[in-house]
C-alpha cells in the first residue's frame, strides 16, 4: 500500500468538514494499514542554529471549526481523526525516525483498542492515551525513557509490562485505571515514580522485579484491591503513603529497606502479624509509617487492634528503643527462619491460590515466612 503523504502548509479537510491549521504539524502520512498519522518535526533545540533534528513526533491536529454562532474557534481534535480500533505507529516516515506520541496524542479515543510502538520512540507525552476505555493492548519499548503526567490514567488495560527505563517517568502513569489486575516489571528497574497506580481499585496482583530499590510516593495508594505483595530483598526505599489505604493481608519488610515513609502501610487491619527483617531497625520508620491504624478517631471509639510484629531473633530490644516499631507486639522469629525468606528470590515461582501469596521452589510449596505448605 502507497502511504498518503500531504504537507500541512497546505490546509486539510478532517472528519466533519472540519479544517486543520496550519502549522500545528508538518506531515499526514498514512500508516501500513491505510491509517493517517500526523507528524511534527522534533528538534533538540528549536531555537538554536543550526537545527538539529531528532525525529518525527505524533501529534493530535488542531482545527478550526464553527461554533453555534457560526465563528470559526480552534479546537484540538481528541475524537478525530483516531477513530480506529487499532493503531500501527511505523519506525521511521520519511527516512526520518519516529520518536514520540505527543501530548494529548490519543486522548479519549473511542474505539483504540489496540496501539502498536516501535523501537525508536523515546517518549509518550502528558495525556497521550488518557481515558481509553476501550484500549487492553499497547506495547511499551524498553527504548521509552519518558512518560509524562498521566500519560495512560484511566485507560482501559487489564495487564500491562512495565520496562525498567519507567524509573524516569513523569507522576500518575496509570493514575484510576479501573480494570487493571495484574502488573509485570521488567527487571532493571529500580524506581517505581510518584502515584504510578494510584486509585486502580482492580489491581490485585504486583510482581516486583529484583532490581527495584524504591518505591515512590503514593505509588500503590487507594488499591482497594492489593491484598498481596513480595517485596524484594534489596528493596531500600518505601516512600510516604506508597501502600495507603491497600487492604494488605501479610507484609515482610526485607532486612534492606533503610526508609519507610509516613502513611506508607495504613490499613494493618487484615493482617495477624508483620514480619520485619531489618537487623538495625531504629529510625528506619517515619513518623506514623504505619499511622491510621490506631489513634486519632472519635473520643471513645474502640481502636484497631495491631498485627504482631516478628523480628530477628537478638533484635527484640531495638524495636522496643523506637517510637514507631515499639508500638507493635514484637516478638522474635528463629535466625534461619529469618534466612528462609530472606533467600526467596526471582528463581522462585510466586502465585496466588484462595487469596494467598504462595511460593514454590524446588517442587515444594511454601507461604512468605518459609514455612513449608501442604495441600493435602
Amino acid at each position: 500500500m502507497v502511504a498518503l503523504l500531504s504537507l500541512a502548509t497546505k490546509m486539510s479537510a478532517g472528519p466533519g468538514g472540519v479544517e486543520y491549521i496550519n502549522g500545528c504539524f508538518d506531515y499526514s502520512v498514512a500508516n501500513s494499514d491505510g491509517v493517517m498519522l500526523y507528524y511534527k518535526m522534533v528538534y533538540e533545540d528549536p531555537e538554536a542554529e543550526p537545527l538539529v533534528l531528532l525525529g518525527l513526533e505524533v501529534v493530535v491536529p488542531q482545527g478550526w471549526d464553527l461554533d453555534v454562532n457560526g465563528y470559526h474557534d480552534p479546537i484540538w481534535s481528541h475524537e478525530f481523526p483516531y477513530q480506529d480500533s487499532v493503531i500501527r505507529v511505523p519506525a521511521t516516515v520519511m527516512g526520518m525516525n519516529v520518536i514520540g506520541i505527543g501530548d494529548y496524542c490519543f486522548r479519549e479515543a473511542p474505539n483504540l483498542s489496540k496501539v502498536v510502538l516501535p523501537n525508536t520512540i523515546l517518549s509518550i507525552g502528558n495525556e497521550a492515551f488518557e481515558s481509553d476505555t476501550l484500549l487492553k493492548e499497547l506495547n511499551l519499548p524498553e527504548s521509552v525513557e519518558w512518560a509524562g503526567l498521566g500519560a495512560f490514567q484511566y485507560s482501559g488495560f487489564e495487564h500491562i509490562t512495565i520496562p525498567a527505563s519507567a524509573a524516569n517517568w513523569d507522576m500518575s502513569a496509570f493514575q484510576g485505571c479501573p480494570y487493571l489486575t495484574q502488573i509485570n516489571f521488567a527487571e532493571g528497574l529500580t524506581l517505581i515514580p510518584e502515584r504510578m497506580f494510584f486509585g486502580c481499585d482492580s489491581l490485585e496482583t504486583v510482581v516486583f522485579p529484583d532490581s527495584l530499590k524504591t518505591i515512590g510516593l503514593g505509588a500503590f495508594s487507594a488499591c482497594s484491591n492489593l491484598k498481596h505483595i513480595t517485596l524484594p530483598e534489596g528493596l531500600q526505599e518505601i516512600q510516604m503513603g506508597a501502600f495507603i489505604d491497600a487492604p494488605l493481608e501479610e507484609l515482610t519488610i526485607p532486612s534492606t529497606v533503610q526508609s519507610i515513609g509516613s502513611y506508607a502501610f495504613t490499613d494493618l487491619s487484615h493482617m495477624s502479624y508483620i514480619t520485619s527483617l531489618i537487623m538495625s531497625p531504629v529510625g528506619v520508620p517515619e513518623e506514623n509509617a504505619f499511622g491510621a491504624s490506631w489513634g486519632g478517631g472519635e473520643e471513645g471509639e474502640e481502636q484497631p487492634t495491631l498485627p504482631t510484629l516478628r523480628v530477628p531473633q537478638g533484635t527484640r530490644t531495638l524495636y522496643l528503643s523506637d517510637p514507631e516499631w515499639s508500638k507493635f507486639n514484637i516478638v522474635d522469629i528463629s535466625t534461619d527462619l529469618c534466612e528462609d525468606v530472606r533467600k526467596q528470590d526471582s528463581s522462585d515461582k510466586k502465585i496466588l491460590r484462595n487469596g494467598r501469596m504462595l511460593i514454590i521452589r524446588d517442587g515444594k510449596m511454601y507461604d512468605v515466612l518459609g514455612a513449608e505448605v501442604n495441600e493435602n
